[in-house]
């Protein structure tokens, strides 16, 4: 039996390849493990499942409810954070640290908790397929008339992110 000779003599197998020493596996993706005895030489063949790392595409994408405001004016910025997968994106973190031309009135979000002395929206864990939502309702600031006021959010994840162009975006007022 060789299950029996598996179990009798482990230390005699080592994992070797016919076509390629440094992978120990052959060309058609499937391992191949020898043994020699004197009386026995056994052969398996499995196939061979390639482990990948676990990584998570988070996008951000903010909106605000004005294009244009003036100086004492409410402007309501909407962020919407999703993991596009295919893990659950894991730390994820939001940076929107809002410009000395604005003053923040209220923060509120669908998952997490956003820090109003740092900018920082604490999300955690974010399944694939999910999302959240943060909305930050700020008003103007006396002296900046006329100008145009840039307001960035910078999403991360400790997880690896398949495409970190998207984890940046960006609204004038």
């Amino acid at each position: 039996n060789v299950f029996d000779f598996f179990n009798y003599s482990p230390e005699l197998f080592n994992a070797t390849t016919s076509d390629d020493s440094l992978r120990n596996f052959n060309s058609d993706g499937q391992i191949v493990l020898t043994s020699d005895n004197r009386d026995q030489s056994v052969t398996s063949y499995d196939t061979y499942n390639p482990i990948t790392s676990p990584s998570a595409d988070i996008s951000v994408s903010k909106t605000s409810d004005k294009s244009t405001a003036s100086v004492g004016d409410i402007i309501t910025y909407t962020i919407n954070l999703i993991n596009h997968g295919p893990s659950i994106a894991t730390g994820v973190n939001l940076a929107d640290v809002l410009p000395s031309t604005l003053t923040l009135v209220s923060a509120t979000s669908t998952l997490g908790t956003y820090a109003t002395t740092t900018g920082i929206w604490t999300i955690g864990n974010l399944r694939n397929g999910s999302s959240t939502i943060l909305t930050l309702v700020t008003t103007i600031n006396a002296g900046n008339e006329g100008l145009t006021i840039t307001n960035t959010a910078v999403a991360s994840s400790t997880l690896a992110d398949s495409n970190t162009s998207d984890n940046i975006s960006s609204v004038n007022v």
